[in-house]
């Protein structure tokens, strides 16, 4: 039986945060410090903190740009 949509975006969310503690725990044992933050800039919350060598961006096209306009000359993957 399909799922509702409901149900779809519950499991697609829940998918999402099983990548980001797999993402933790992979760069975690890599030696690398991480930063997470959002790229709302709407209110001027969204920002880099100076000395970012890399910005990992996770979510769509919205995510990505908005992700760009933040770094700037940071590298953006």
């Amino acid at each position: 039986m399909p799922l509702s949509f409901r149900e779809e975006i519950y499991e697609n969310h829940l998918h999402h945060r099983e990548f980001l503690h797999d993402f933790n725990q992979a760069v975690t044992q890599l030696g690398l410090k991480v930063k997470y933050g959002d790229t709302d800039n709407s209110s001027g919350a969204g920002s880099i903190p100076p000395g970012t060598d890399m910005v990992v961006s996770m979510g769509g096209d919205g995510t990505f740009l908005s992700a760009a306009q933040l770094a700037g000359e940071i590298p953006l993957l």
